[in-house]
């Protein structure tokens, strides 16, 4: 999973001022630490985009051990957002019934 993100210059601008975030991402919010990369505003590039995927799509020990981090921060944030039961505690019911 790659997260980008890119606002006009001028909003990008604007806002800067005003976000005190570290991270942008849901998923990275969550877990209060970097699991997904993001490519923010200029780092926003095919370049690095292309890079990034490349990264996690290769078959080297490197991005094996990346992807492998990734995907425990991944099953991490699930945990962290509790069980999947709507509000009003009945258990869901599949699309099939």
């Amino acid at each position: 999973m790659i997260v980008v993100y890119r606002l006009s210059p001028l909003t990008a601008r604007l806002a800067k001022p005003l976000v005190r975030t570290k991270f942008f991402s849901m998923v990275n919010l969550i877990a209060g630490r970097a699991v997904v990369p993001e490519l923010i505003q200029d780092d926003f590039t095919p370049q690095r985009v292309a890079a990034e995927a490349q990264m996690l799509l290769s078959t080297s020990e490197e991005s094996k051990s990346r992807v492998e981090t990734m995907t425990r921060g991944l099953e991490e944030v699930r945990r962290l957002l509790g069980p999947r039961e709507p509000s009003n505690g009945r258990p869901m019911k599949s699309p099939d019934s």
